[in-house]
């Protein structure tokens, strides 16, 4: 049985990227893959020979935002002008709905057997929801709902196997201040840039429910309450996790022929070692000392003529390349699953496409967590012994050498990252999401029988 799949993720490179292998793995077996993506990553899905419908949200937003520059504008007085901005606040989920409902018509005439939805695009849900169309998750990180049985993804805690008595009082509150966290950060930016969306604020879960949608809070807002397809393997979450949480977990999902950065300079290891720096995509916008951290690195690796050294900042036009060493390159973007499989160690933020993909090329990391579940990933890097964390806070030359010179002797390290590698590559087929994916679509076949 063939089926129409649509697959809405994020839009974001790591987050597509990491869908690529499923995708990749449904359309051999027959099944029709539509992507929605916008004009920015249009050319990137393109590029791995996927359809793509443009769909983009931030249409809806910007033209919001322009209504209240307008209503700024219009009115001088400040109790009109706040009457206004409040009819707009009480009225955006109305407009919300329209513009979704406008964007989706084409539904109404290609029959589509299932969405796959990344769950941070909650309110995406809604035109999906009234055609009766299932929906289940595709979860490109380790989070879920708001529970005590587990610390939230953006914790750097590492939860033993076993759940003891104040286990649960402690994840439950870590849960809360992550929350009231959330609201306060909502408020702020509501404050500062208007009519954005935000985690908590500003959602369609009201209709969605009367549209028989249910939902729960999680670390990254409101998400339904469906089945959950993680984008990585069992084997590298908690153990305690595989039995709280309704989640498949597809297997590896590393898309090793994924096309993107052609003009990146190819990598050619000339030294006896290969070590890879990334902070993230985003660590040039939104880490505000990643210069610093990689002026670190520098100066540690300065006087370490054996290793080759590739960083990758984002913001190239930051650095003097007239003061760096022979051995270290600094580029903008690069194709990272290439690096890793040369690479002999990398140094990580451990955002989920990193974690999985170091695991899978068998790269050792050093570990700087600086946002978001990078902090969970790293606690998961270090449970499994795939690597070690330093805290940016207490980061100098002095303990990144230190740091390298222990994870090169560190035999057990070694031998886990090792015997993961290996399961991992054996379970890249995606073959756990598969076999779900095309149950629902049995279920939905006989159904209509």
């Amino acid at each position: 049985m063939k089926a129409t799949i649509v697959i809405l993720m994020f839009p974001e490179r790591g987050a597509l990227n990491a869908s690529f292998q499923l995708a990749s793995q449904l359309r051999s077996r027959g099944h029709e893959i539509l992507y929605l993506t916008n004009d920015t990553y249009a050319d990137h899905v393109r590029n791995q020979q996927f359809n793509y419908r443009l769909f983009d949200l931030n249409n809806f937003y910007d033209a919001l935002i322009q209504d209240q520059k307008a209503v700024k504008v219009k009115h001088k007085k400040i109790i009109k002008k706040v009457r206004q901005y409040l009819s707009l606040f009480r009225l955006r989920n109305q407009m919300l709905e329209s513009f979704l409902d406008k964007q989706f018509e084409w539904l109404n005439h290609k029959k589509v057997d299932l969405l796959l939805l990344d769950p941070i695009l909650f309110n995406c849900s809604l035109p999906f929801l009234k055609r009766c169309i299932p929906i289940a998750h595709l979860n490109t990180t380790f989070a879920s709902y708001i529970n005590y049985h587990i610390p939230p993804v953006f914790s750097k805690l590492i939860p033993s196997d076993n759940l003891s008595f104040t286990d649960p009082i402690i994840h439950f509150a870590q849960w809360v201040k992550l929350y009231i966290k959330t609201i306060i950060k909502d408020l702020l930016w509501h404050a500062k840039y208007g009519l954005r969306p935000t985690r908590t604020i500003n959602t369609l879960k009201g209709k969605i429910k009367r549209n028989g949608g249910k939902y729960k809070w999680g670390e990254y807002g409101y998400r339904l309450i469906t089945h959950e397809l993680v984008l990585a393997s069992s084997h590298l979450e908690f153990c305690r996790n595989l039995s709280t949480l309704n989640h498949t977990y597809i297997g590896s999902s590393v898309y090793l022929d994924r096309k993107e950065f052609e003009s990146s300079p190819p990598i050619i290891k000339k030294r006896e070692k290969l070590m890879y720096c990334s902070l993230g995509s985003y660590s040039h916008i939104w880490l505000k000392n990643s210069k610093s951290i990689f002026q670190v690195i520098i100066e540690a690796m300065r006087d370490k003529p054996e290793w080759d050294i590739i960083i990758q900042v984002g913001d190239i036009t930051a650095f003097d390349k007239a003061d760096l060493p022979q051995n270290i390159q600094i580029v903008k973007f690069i194709n990272q699953i290439h690096v890793l499989q040369q690479a002999d160690i990398a140094v990580t933020h451990t955002g989920c496409s990193s974690y999985k993909e170091c695991a899978f090329t068998g790269t050792p990391m050093i570990i700087i967590p600086w946002n978001n579940d990078g902090y969970g990933n790293s606690a998961r890097a270090v449970y499994h012994k795939l690597g070690m964390r330093i805290n940016m806070k207490a980061l100098t030359s002095e303990n990144f050498k230190k740091t390298l010179e222990l994870l090169m002797l560190d035999e057990s390290i070694r031998k886990s990252v090792e015997k993961k590698k290996r399961k991992l590559i054996a379970e890249n087929d995606c073959r756990f999401g598969i076999k779900y994916i095309e149950s629902v679509i049995r279920k939905i076949h006989n159904d209509s029988i």
